[in-house]
């Protein structure tokens, strides 16, 4: 049952956009919907889409929680805070420069004292 519900969550979060796209097209549905009613209702159309509005409550809040549904947030939390950084990056190129040879500068560190140390303490010598 659990790997039935990560497979479903991973589909849908491989189709975000046409989900996303079918998500706005339900709501203006069903705010056009209560539009038509008030306004059959004597409304005026100006009167009416506020009126709608006020009564499906927050459609930015009624998006997330559905986006939730699909998707695990944290997931989407992490992808949209790898997209900002990708971006940052590339605006500052001296600066990613920085960032990439001081990576391989600790990598290259770690490796060569892992393998001192394992040289000297784990294996004995010749």
């Amino acid at each position: 049952m659990h790997a039935m519900r990560m497979l479903r969550r991973l589909a849908h979060w491989l189709r975000f956009r046409a989900r996303s796209a079918e998500l706005e097209e339900e709501l203006a549905f069903h705010r056009d919907a209560m539009q038509r009613g008030l306004i059959s209702d004597g409304c005026s159309p100006g009167e009416a889409l506020v009126a709608a509005q006020r009564a499906m409550g927050n459609e930015t809040l009624m998006r997330e929680e559905s986006r939730a549904v699909w998707l695990w947030p944290s997931l989407e939390a992490i992808w949209q805070d790898a997209k900002a950084t990708l971006r940052g990056l590339r605006r500052s190129p001296a600066f990613t420069l920085g960032v990439m040879l001081t990576f391989a500068l600790g990598v290259g560190a770690n490796a060569a004292m892992f393998s001192l140390i394992d040289r000297l303490m784990f294996r004995p010598p010749p």
